[in-house]
């Protein structure tokens, strides 16, 4: 098992990696490689019920360079964040408006 960090986008042909024993079979090489971002957790974990928190949302597999990204509540089909905004690979802040996230909002 192995980490990528610092993954400026979420798709890439510019990694290279090395297997002691050769690569896995049938395959002839692991590239490009594609990260799905994932929505790990939130701080706080709380806020107002009149929106404008500001949370900072763990999300691996986000990169620096990744376009954009928002969390969006299927349950109503709108995006939750009023200003989203990348702050680093895997994490971004997100000022909240006034309605819930829920366990099933996505990325």
């Amino acid at each position: 098992m192995f980490t990528l960090s610092d993954i400026e986008r979420e798709a890439t042909s510019s990694i290279t990696i090395l297997f002691e024993d050769g690569l896995p079979a049938n395959y002839k090489s692991l590239n490009p490689f594609t990260f799905t971002p994932s929505f790990a957790k939130v701080y706080p974990n709380s806020g107002g019920s009149f929106g404008g928190t500001l949370l900072t949302i763990s999300a691996p597999g986000i990169g620096v360079k990744t376009g954009t990204v928002n969390l969006f509540n299927t349950r109503l089909n709108k995006n939750l964040c009023s200003e989203a905004i990348i702050t680093g690979y895997g994490t971004f802040t997100c000022l909240t408006g006034r309605d819930a996230i829920e366990t099933t909002d996505t990325l």
